[in-house]
């Protein structure tokens, strides 16, 4: 919604951008983070080692 209003030359934020969708009866869509692993997938997964 935001890209439409933009491009038709329509300053918004993101508090009139929640308005309409609020007012239009949609939910907004946000994408989860990015999250970086610093594990390596194991060869088999399910059992961690014994030492």
């Amino acid at each position: 919604m935001h890209a439409d209003l933009a491009g038709c030359a329509i300053a918004c934020g993101p508090e009139l951008v929640r308005a309409l969708l609020r007012e239009l009866g949609l939910e907004p869509c946000q994408p989860k983070p990015w999250r970086f692993s610093l594990t390596r997938p194991t060869a088999r997964p399910g059992r961690s080692p014994i030492w």
